[in-house]
């Protein structure tokens, strides 16, 4: 009987210790999980790391050319800390071109992680661009002749050679 009795105590006794460990000075456990929280995201943030972040394509377009189709979505591999890939959320990296009126109707672009232009403050690397390769279809706006027809935008005259003095 002593055996049972024993056994029966030392359940109440695991019973009671799981619960003083969830309840008994519950406000400073929380203080304790606060400071975890805070210092595990001051060493993160610091370490260096590598995140897949979406690129702004800004085009250049001279007058009477427009794009039909919006551009893919343009993502670029950064490395950097922390600190830096989140900025990059808030004030995302571009990509600038200039489209001339030389070109037709559709467009192939080369992107290189070169072409990438990163936010003042950031000193992160761009270490690859997806897609590498871009098409953009292009629309020139037309003109109206003096006649009442619909033209398109005549390219602009070559004044040759410079002369030389």
């Amino acid at each position: 009987m002593k055996e049972v009795a024993k056994r029966a105590r030392s359940g109440r006794w695991w019973e009671r210790q799981v619960r003083a460990a969830f309840s008994d000075r519950w406000a400073l456990k929380i203080t304790a999980l606060a400071l975890a929280i805070v210092l595990w995201f001051s060493v993160t943030v610091r370490e260096p790391a590598e995140q897949t972040v979406t690129v702004t394509f800004v085009p250049t377009l001279e007058s009477g050319i427009t794009l039909r189709e919006p551009p893919p979505v343009i993502r670029a591999v950064v490395r950097g800390s922390g600190r830096d890939l989140l900025k990059l959320y808030s004030t995302p990296p571009t990509i600038r071109m200039t489209i001339g009126g030389s070109v037709g109707d559709s467009l192939n672009l080369s992107l290189r992680p070169a072409d990438v232009d990163l936010p003042p403050g950031v000193t992160a690397v761009v270490r690859d661009v997806l897609p590498r390769r871009l098409t953009l279809t292009l629309a020139r706006a037309r003109t109206q002749t003096r006649g009442g027809a619909w033209a398109r935008p005549s390219a602009p005259e070559d004044p040759g050679p410079t002369p030389r003095p």
